[in-house]
């Protein structure tokens, strides 16, 4: 027993290896685990092997019937896994010189007996149970192929089985068979399965009937061959294996260097990022210093339109990107005699109190005044300083009214 569980462990491993190198060669995609389940069921003809069957009754007399059931999963093209159930009708025969029982239990002489009859025989039921591992060879060896007509399919198994007849029922059951799959469709195909279960001798009902025990413990192994006709019927969703599309890469420097290369090509790409970086710093520093551009310019500042002084909040400090405004407004006010300008200073509503925003909104108007006066030594009579804190809100948006809005207007 130990020399037959050995030798299918071998057989497994070795074709699994070969499974393994086979599907790294094709580069297959592995589905997921719903995908590629099958049902299988089926009927046949077995017949019992063990003692002297063979003498006793021709090969004819000794079949019955017998059927299978199984559902599993494809994990590759190549390895598979399925639970099945076996079971049927045996006929088994008394060995020459064995005693033979009537239906009343007493034994009877076969030497009383007429020649040719096979009134020893003995009907039995049996049923197994096993997992088989599955190993398609025609895509082992011929690569895989969907639309493949036709698969041939070994495997091997273990479980147990149970006699209705035995005195102590189960048995453990080794099988090994030949699954030949011709396929209709994507879910449908034929299966012609043969089959070998390897059982304890106890499942001969003949030799080891209820009221003869003497041997009984003596245990050796018979087997139940089997064939098979059925149906396969796809479960899932998808039954196919897809093929991996690529170009293959080959690298000419030993498997040790590879981490070297890697290191390499990670070390130009750091480098490059670095100097694209000091670029970046230095365009930035550039941009912080270059004076900013405005929309306004001599020729867009015109009399009785109105440009405002944004301001932070809280806040009555002009910012440098606003003193373009300002000098443009100035240098018209020194080239036109007759104009003179209006500063309104405003606060947001909803920030500060009423009078607190009136206080805000005169600092923030003068100052836009005191830069005219003193940076461009424009004359305070030609400047009118207003502060009207939230009580105008010209814009839409609260903070949009942190503002002092500037008008050039006619001197008369």
């Amino acid at each position: 027993m130990k020399k037959i569980f050995l030798i299918l462990f071998l057989s497994l491993h070795s074709v699994y290896l070969l499974s393994q190198e086979s599907l790294t060669n094709q580069k297959i995609v592995f589905n997921d685990f719903w995908d590629n389940w099958f049902l299988n069921f089926g009927g046949g003809t077995g017949v019992y092997f063990g003692g002297k069957q063979h003498k006793e009754a021709n090969f004819i007399d000794r079949l019955n019937w017998a059927a299978t059931l199984n559902t599993g999963k494809w994990f590759s093209p190549v390895i598979g896994a399925r639970l099945t159930f076996q079971g049927g009708k045996k006929h088994t025969f008394n060995v020459n010189g064995k005693p033979v029982f009537d239906i009343n239990g007493e034994p009877i002489d076969l030497n009383t007996l007429e020649p040719g009859k096979f009134h020893h025989m003995t009907r039995g039921y049996y049923i197994t149970v096993h997992a088989d591992a599955l190993f398609n060879f025609s895509n082992l060896f011929y690569g895989y192929k969907y639309d493949r007509l036709y698969n041939l399919i070994t495997y091997a198994g273990a479980g147990i089985g149970t006699d209705r007849n035995a005195i102590d029922n189960n048995s453990p059951v080794i099988v090994l068979g030949l699954l030949n799959t011709f396929k209709i469709n994507e879910k449908l195909a034929i299966s012609f399965d043969i089959s070998g279960q390897v059982v304890q001798s106890k499942f001969n009902d003949a030799q080891y009937q209820r009221k003869w025990v003497k041997s009984y413990k003596k245990q050796d192994w018979d087997c139940i061959g089997s064939i098979n006709v059925g149906l396969i019927i796809g479960l899932s969703r998808k039954q196919k294996f897809d093929k991996i599309n690529c170009d293959t890469v080959i690298i000419n420097k030993p498997e040790n260097n590879i981490d070297e290369i890697l290191l390499s090509k990670l070390s130009k790409q750091i480098d490059s990022l670095a100097k694209e970086n000091k670029n970046l710093i230095k365009e930035l520093e550039i941009a912080r210093n270059k004076k900013p551009d405005t929309i306004y310019s001599k020729e867009f500042i015109i009399k009785n339109n109105p440009y405002s002084i944004p301001f932070d909040i809280n806040s009555s400090l002009i910012k440098s990107r606003q003193e373009a405004v300002i000098y443009d407004i100035a240098d018209l006010l020194k080239k036109n005699k007759d104009l003179k300008v209006e500063i309104v200073g405003l606060a947001d509503k909803n920030t500060g109190s009423p009078k607190f925003n009136e206080i805000l909104s005169i600092k923030r108007a003068k100052a836009v005044e005191n830069k005219l006066i003193k940076d461009y030594g424009i004359s305070p009579n030609r400047i009118i300083t207003l502060g009207k804190g939230d009580t105008v809100q010209p814009y839409p948006k609260n903070q949009w009214n942190r503002v002092v809005i500037i008008t050039l207007v006619d001197s008369n």
